[in-house]
């Protein structure tokens, strides 16, 4: 999600926030704040975005279950953001709203907890007992998804990633716009054979 609004202190000054999954933002940051609030360098598109991909949203957010959210921002003047603006749709899609979204300033990441409803476990072992291939679909991350997993005694193969996913079966869509939604993104198979191939997929 990116928002952007008019500073207080300064109306000639537009600051853009984005607010989402760390895998997204991350190679679009190219400073960092630290602990004094001052901003440093930051290689988010290499090898300084791997290492905290790897060692902070991975090892110390989603290994323990928790969905990581990432901030980010940076501030621009107002007359530059309304040119972009005009030259770009308005901003009302979100292929638009990209050009907002590069040369940010990585603020913080924070881990979500989203603990499984009380009857889950049981309605999962419901499942097992009736010998239904159960599996596990999930937008959030990849090792957060597994913590799930493990938690529901579902076998790993069968617990994929949003972003995995969408690697999965990107071949078999095509881009279309829906005007029910807004103009964000949404996709169509290509064909019936993609429908075919995306059931056996998911069997």
């Amino acid at each position: 999600m990116t928002t952007a609004y008019k500073s207080k202190e300064n109306p000639n000054v537009v600051k853009i926030v984005v607010k989402g999954a760390p895998e997204y933002i991350i190679p679009n940051c190219v400073t960092e704040l630290d602990s004094n609030n001052d901003s440093y360098e930051f290689d988010g598109a290499g090898p300084g975005g791997a290492h905290y991909l790897e060692d902070v949203v991975s090892n110390m957010i989603a290994t323990l279950g928790e969905k990581p959210i990432l901030y980010a921002t940076k501030e621009m003047d107002a007359e530059l953001f309304e040119e972009m603006k005009r030259n770009n749709d308005n901003f009302e899609t979100e292929q638009s709203r990209l050009v907002l979204e590069q040369g940010l300033t990585l603020v913080a990441c924070f881990g979500l907890s989203d603990k499984l409803r009380e009857d889950v476990i049981e309605v999962i072992n419901d499942l097992h007992d009736a010998n239904t291939n159960t599996r596990i679909l999930s937008g959030d991350h990849r090792d957060a998804v597994f913590h799930c997993a493990r938690e529901l005694g579902v076998p790993i193969d069968n617990a994929i990633s949003g972003e995995e996913f969408r690697e999965q079966i990107t071949h078999l869509l095509r881009p279309c716009r829906d005007e029910r939604d807004g103009g964000s993104a949404s996709y169509e198979f290509v064909d019936d054979s993609a429908i075919k191939t995306f059931k056996t997929m998911i069997k």
